[in-house]
């Protein structure tokens, strides 16, 4: 009877050891996923203030609003980007409270995950393309179009198989393609990728979600389409904004707001 009563804390301590590190492992991965969508929010922006205010709310976004130690830094302290102004770092931790593994451990333990993301610039495949939808096709790509844009990375938060639909006799060039589910070439299309495509991947944050768009009234253009070559200036575009075959458009600088008006 003696020697169980010696032998049964320890029994209990190693149980909850290994219950305690399991939860430990499963925070750790949660840590990392908001840092690594935290430091991509942050290098998205163009200044210390936004990449920082970017990487917060994305920190919150993925379910940490209190309990966690979150710092970024612009560029990294760390690492091998730390003379790199367009380089985030996103370190965040969480303090563990200790049950049975108390018996072992005489503080609590620290949890923490870091991640570093870089800017890309133009020629290294920044995203330029995107679809915020979490289901549906997010992006498709269709009859006898050509998309040829080298230096743009194709993204899609969609999950489905068809997330980015590539079919008909559609020509796409492009730098690469990030999507959360995964993306199809069917008929005749062509696809050339610079680099592979990134299927499963994490959730890319809306770029736009701090940002404050412009008040505005009325319609610039109502029921926009057009099949041939044109330019085209920012503004309001009202009740839908249609490109149809043989369509070149060069958009100008600036906010395009597409409007339902009735």
């Amino acid at each position: 009877m003696l020697a169980w009563t010696v032998i049964l804390p320890v029994v209990i301590g190693m149980v909850g050891l290994g219950v305690e590190t399991g939860s430990w492992y499963l925070s750790k991965r949660n840590l990392q996923t908001a840092a690594d969508t935290a430091a991509l929010a942050g290098a998205r922006e163009t200044t210390t203030t936004k990449r920082t205010s970017a990487a917060q709310y994305a920190v919150t976004q993925n379910g940490f609003p209190s309990g966690v130690t979150v710092t970024i830094n612009n560029p990294p302290l760390a690492g091998g980007y730390t003379t790199n102004n367009n380089a985030v770092e996103v370190i965040i931790s969480k303090t563990q409270s200790l049950t049975f593994s108390s018996l072992f451990l005489g503080s609590n333990t620290v949890v923490s995950a870091r991640a570093v993301a870089v800017k890309q610039t133009a020629g290294s495949g920044g995203g330029c393309v995107m679809a915020l939808a979490g289901n549906g096709t997010g992006i498709d790509i269709t009859g006898s179009s050509t998309m040829n844009m080298p230096t743009c990375t194709l993204i899609s938060n969609s999950n489905i198989s068809a997330s980015v639909d590539i079919t008909g006799n559609s020509n796409t060039n492009v730098y690469s393609l990030h999507t959360v589910g995964n993306y199809q070439v069917g008929g005749s299309a062509v696809f050339n990728a610079a680099v592979s495509p990134t299927i499963n991947g994490d959730e890319t944050p809306d770029p736009y979600a701090n940002m404050t768009v412009p008040t505005y009234s009325g319609c610039d253009n109502n029921n926009f389409s057009t099949h041939s070559t044109v330019t085209i200036n920012p503004g309001v575009y009202c009740n839908g904004f249609k490109l149809t075959s043989h369509a070149n458009v060069t958009l100008n600088p600036g906010i395009y707001n597409r409007s339902w008006c009735f």
